[in-house]
C-alpha cells in the first residue's frame, strides 16, 4: 500500500511540474500553446522519490515528538493537580498515599509514553527505509525498462537496416536482370539484323550469279547465231583432192 501510495505520489509530483513545458505563439487573432511532453530520468524519478520519504519521515518524527512533549507536559499537570489536591488532605498516612500515587500515575503515563513515542519513531524509520527500498526498486525497474528500449531500439534499427540492405541488393539484382535481357534483347536483334543482311548479301550472290550465267548463254546464242549468219553468207570452198604416193 505504501508503495503505491509514493510512487504514484512521486509520479504527480513530477509530471505535473516537469512534464509540461509550455511554449506560447501570438498571431493577429489568438495565441497558439504548445506544450512538449518531458519524460523524467530515473535519477530524477529516485531525487524526487527520495525526498518525499524523507519529507514523510521527517513529519512522521516530528508528530511523535509532538505527541510526546504533548503526553508529558499534560502528566506534569496532571501531577500537580493531584499534588496539589493530596497535599490539602489532613491525615498524613492519607497524604503520603495521594502523593505516592500522583507520582506513580506520572511514572506509568511517562513510560507509556516513551514507549508509544519509541515505537512512532521505529515505525517512522522503518517506513522511510521501505520508501527508499521502493524508490531503490522504482530506479531499478526503470534503468532495466530503458536498457531494453535501447536493446529493442537498436535491434529494430538492425532489421531495418537489413532489410534495406537485402531491398536494395533485390532492386540491383532486378536492375541487372533487366539489363541482361536489355542486352540480350540487343544481341537477338542484332543477330536478326545480322542474319537478314547475310541472307540479302546471299541473295545479290545469287542474283548476280543468275545474271552472269544469263550474260554467257547470251553471249553463247548470239555467237552462235553469227556463226550461222557468216556459214550461210560465205561461198562454197572447193576442197581438193589430195593423192597420197607411195615409194617402193
Amino acid at each position: 500500500m505504501n508503495k503505491k501510495f509514493i510512487v504514484s505520489t512521486i509520479i504527480g509530483s513530477l509530471l505535473i511540474p516537469a512534464m509540461a513545458i509550455a511554449q506560447s505563439t501570438t498571431t493577429n487573432t489568438e495565441t497558439v500553446l504548445t506544450v512538449t511532453a518531458v519524460t523524467p530520468t530515473p535519477a530524477q524519478l529516485f531525487t524526487s522519490c527520495s525526498q518525499i520519504a524523507t519529507e514523510k519521515r521527517g513529519n512522521a518524527l516530528s508528530t511523535a515528538k509532538k505527541t510526546y512533549d504533548t503526553a508529558i507536559a499534560n502528566a506534569l499537570s496532571t501531577r500537580r493537580e493531584a499534588e496539589k489536591v493530596a497535599l490539602a488532605i489532613t491525615n498524613e498516612t492519607e497524604k503520603k498515599t495521594a502523593i505516592r500515587l500522583a507520582m506513580d500515575t506520572y511514572k506509568t503515563t511517562v513510560k507509556n509514553t516513551q514507549t508509544e513515542s519509541a515505537l512512532a519513531r521505529k515505525n517512522a524509520t522503518t517506513e522511510f527505509e521501505t520508501d527508499m527500498k521502493s524508490c531503490s526498486e522504482t530506479k531499478k525497474a526503470m534503468l532495466a525498462k530503458d536498457l531494453a528500449d535501447k536493446k529493442s531500439n537498436i535491434a529494430e534499427k538492425k532489421t531495418e537496416k537489413k532489410e534495406n540492405v537485402a531491398e536494395k541488393k533485390g532492386e540491383i539484382k532486378q536492375a541487372i536482370e533487366i539489363k541482361k535481357e536489355e542486352i540480350k534483347k540487343v544481341q537477338e536483334e542484332k543477330k536478326v539484323e545480322l542474319q537478314k543482311i547475310g541472307e540479302e548479301k546471299k541473295a545479290v550472290v545469287e542474283q548476280r550469279k543468275i545474271e552472269a550465267k544469263t550474260l554467257r548463254e547470251n553471249f553463247k546464242n548470239k555467237l552462235e547465231n553469227l556463226r550461222s549468219f557468216f556459214k550461210k553468207k560465205a561461198p562454197a570452198v572447193a576442197v581438193p583432192e589430195t593423192s597420197t604416193t607411195t615409194t617402193q
